[in-house]
């Protein structure tokens, strides 16, 4: 089970909502049961409801809200006509107008909303006509709701009418997809098959692309595992062993829980101790006398300039061939969390920076580095020592084995084919296994990790000639020979048939599905499933990440797959809705929007306005600083006023609603069939932000005054 760590001022945010809250059912008992309950001679609230709605929506046609779809279609129409991708890439082209008709639809009807939902109640009070309605046997609660159901259902109109736009566009988008598709891999193969320098077998998926076309909404199991990048990997029994090459852009990434240091003025800072197996590039290669590895600790939650300590360290040939060690002691502040002694020698003080993230890498050439599984504290490459018994053990293994990565770039990682200026490479079919493999442990590897849970019969389907379908969907960059197309090596292991591994050369298409067939053996094999890909092409890179290599199931229909993302964007409206009329309840229509876009706004950029409300600006002081200002009276007080307005605004900001949850175009952008849990979690999740919304609308609204 998952706890987080939240601070005292998001709790007191969450308990000033709960406080109104509760207030609100304390108060409006009477008018939540009159929603269900016909008084005599009247009907129930929803009734009322409604018919508040039907006049809503009466007046917002009337304001000519029934032309949003047909400006977003011609907005539409003239963006998606000057789009161009890339080398005509049909898939990219797809994918960059279904981001233009799904944002366009978000912006326009939020802009819309927002201003019919901030003026509706100030130009009703503005113009007197809420006196007859205030007039009406129906309460605050019910007139409130009246307004919200009114704009949420036009909201659901207009989205359902562009919606069949959307769908209408898309499918003849996908044929002329297709058609061009077909073109594209009908040349491909004309000039491979006579012969033309440079060119390699036809794209396979510019003939799945012709075949299928792209309105697809698949179903994938990924590597529960997790992706990993290293220099080498052997397999043996239950243990995997993998190797981080030195001079290479190779990390290891891992983690320690809090880490103490000693109370009192001259205890000894916690210190590191790294120890590492090397193994000689090339076998018979001697190995050097000192390895030198390159690393970084950060505090994950002071993030800061204070709480970050690199440096180069050596690491001695010791103990017996092969092995090498090395003790480090970083200046502990801002990083370890410490306690402060008073004059009986009790600790009173203390901060816990919390987490410690570890990054090692390895500078020195023509050497693997064995990076252990961190199953046992025996068995682990690092350790920490020497921290305050009074918080535990003086010793520390890190928290999780350790992961490892590779060169990241646009939120990839990246394996490197061999040198630029090596011969492009025989196809392994054509060598032997010994040659294959050797060839193999030279390349930097890619390695995905499927759990035997995933692989049980039935949630990977098989296909007639009892093979099952791998999917790649992986990124390319090239330094160097360029003309030459990307290949890679695909080889698929079974826990329990690590010796006989599945070998398959392809052609890797850039930011499109690449399939092969592989044997139902892999499946069925009792253990968990291995996919490693190598860059084959001299001066090319591979980019991955963890969902890049998935296994395929059978697809969800495509338009249900939109419809799940057009709920996603009504969600967004309506919670808007929600936010927009409570604002307008006691505030002006100008000061009601500019109280909503505040909203929104600190709602889709929380993660920054909390790193800011933690750090502060003493972020932009480093430690020096600090201590050179201490004692002056200016910056105290500053500093004292600063702290406090701070964190009222932490408090607001805690407070609001988070509209990073809605991302319509998260899973349909990726041709992924949106998990119906995640739709779920995001309505879910528009119901828990809009109740304290509903709560303080109820609250502030007196219809005597309203009238």
């Amino acid at each position: 089970m998952m706890i987080f760590k939240l601070s005292f001022y998001t709790y007191l945010a969450y308990g000033l909502a709960a406080l109104a809250v509760l207030a609100f059912i304390l108060l409006a008992w009477r008018d939540l049961v009159r929603l269900v309950r016909a008084p005599k001679g009247l009907g129930t609230g929803v009734g009322r409801i409604w018919a508040l709605a039907r006049v809503t929506l009466s007046e917002s046609f009337a304001a000519r809200a029934w032309m949003v779809p047909v400006l977003w279609l011609g907005v539409v129409l003239i963006i998606g006509s000057l789009v161009r991708t890339h080398g005509d890439d049909m898939r990219e082209w797809i994918a960059a107008l279904l981001m233009i008709l799904l944002r366009g639809q978000e912006y326009i009807l939020l802009i819309l909303l927002l201003v019919l939902a901030c003026f509706s109640l100030p130009r009703e009070r503005e113009r007197r006509t809420i006196i007859t309605t205030a007039s009406k046997p129906i309460s605050r609660l019910e007139l409130y709701l009246g307004k919200v159901v009114g704009f949420s259902v036009l909201a659901a109109l207009l989205l359902f009418m562009m919606f069949i736009g959307t769908y209408v566009y898309l499918l003849i988008a996908d044929q002329m997809g297709r058609k061009w598709s077909t073109v594209q891999y009908q040349a491909a193969v004309t000039d491979y098959d006579q012969g033309k320098l440079g060119v390699g077998p036809p794209p396979e998926g510019k003939r799945l692309d012709a075949e299928r076309g792209f309105l697809q909404a698949g179903n994938y199991i990924t590597a529960a595992g997790g992706m990993q990048i290293a220099g080498m990997i052997e397999y043996s029994g239950d243990q995997t062993a993998r190797y981080l090459k030195g001079s290479s852009s190779e990390k290891i990434l891992t983690r320690f829980a809090s880490l103490w240091s000693a109370p009192g003025a001259g205890q000894q800072a916690p210190a590191f101790y790294f120890n590492f197996v090397a193994l000689p590039l090339v076998e018979g290669m001697p190995l050097p006398d000192k390895i030198k590895i390159n690393v970084s600790l950060q505090a994950e939650n002071n993030p800061s300039q204070t709480g970050i300590r690199e440096h180069t360290l050596e690491l001695e040939q010791r103990r017996q061939t092969g092995f090498y060690e090395t003790l480090w002691e970083p200046d502990p502040e801002g990083l370890f969390s410490y306690s402060v002694l008073d004059a009986s020698g009790k600790a009173v003080m203390q901060r816990d920076y919390g987490r410690v993230r570890l990054e090692i890498s390895c500078p020195t050439e023509r050497v693997y580095l064995k990076v252990r599984e961190n199953i046992q504290r025996n068995d682990s490459n690092v350790l920490a020592l020497g921290m305050d018994p009074t918080r535990g053990p003086d010793t520390q293994v890190p928290l999780m084995s350790p992961h490892m990565i590779g060169f990241e770039k646009r939120d990839l990682y990246q394996v490197e084919g061999p040198p630029k200026k090596e011969a492009r490479p025989q196809p392994l079919e054509s060598m032997r296994r010994e040659e294959v493999e050797m060839y193999c442990q030279m390349l930097e590897v890619a390695s995905w990790r499927f759990r035997q849970a995933d692989l049980v019969a039935g949630k990977v389907p098989l296909n007639p000639d009892g093979t099952f379908t791998l999917s790649m969907l992986l990124d390319l960059d090239k330094t160097a020979n360029n003309e030459w197309p990307t290949s890679a090596a695909v080889m698929v292991y079974n826990q329990t048939a690590q010796d006989k591994p599945y070998l398959r050369t392809t052609i890797v298409a850039e930011k499109r599905l690449t399939e092969i067939k592989i044997p139902a053996e892999a499946l069925t094999g009792g253990g968990d499933m291995f996919v490693d890909i190598r860059c084959l092409t001299p001066g090319h890179w591979i980019g991955a990440n963890n969902k890049s290599v998935r296994l395929a199931q059978a697809d969800s229909p495509f338009i249900w797959n939109l419809a799940k993302s057009e709920m996603i964007i009504l969600a967004e409206c309506i919670l808007l809705v929600v936010v927009a009329v409570a604002a307008s309840v006691r505030l002006g229509g100008a000061v009601a929007i500019l109280v909503t876009m505040v909203c929104y706004v600190m709602g889709n950029i929380f993660p920054f306005v909390q790193e800011i409300v933690t750090n502060g600006a003493d972020s932009l002081l480093n430690a020096s600083d600090k201590r050179d200002l201490a004692g002056n009276w200016f910056y105290e007080t500053m500093s004292g006023v600063y702290a406090f307005v701070i964190k009222i605004v932490y408090v607001i900001v805690s407070a609001l609603p988070d509209f990073r949850i809605y991302q319509p175009l998260e899973y349909i952008t990726q041709w992924r069939n949106m998990p119906i849990m995640t739709l779920l979690g995001v309505l879910a999740g528009t119901f828990f932000f809009a109740v304290p919304f509903v709560a303080l609308a109820y609250l502030l609204a007196r219809k005597q005054e309203l009238a």
